[in-house]
């Protein structure tokens, strides 16, 4: 599995079917832009 994380970093929007919430992306980044947050749903 490949995403394209810097395109969908420009686009804003971090949404993709193949992610598997491992946060590597956000572990990675070398200017610390991405973030991953679990937050409660409504």
């Amino acid at each position: 599995m490949s995403l394209e994380v810097h395109r969908m970093v420009e686009q804003g929007a971090m949404e993709n079917s193949e992610c598997i919430l491992c946060a590597t992306c956000a572990d990675v980044c070398p200017r610390d832009v991405i973030s991953l947050v679990f937050r409660k749903g409504k």
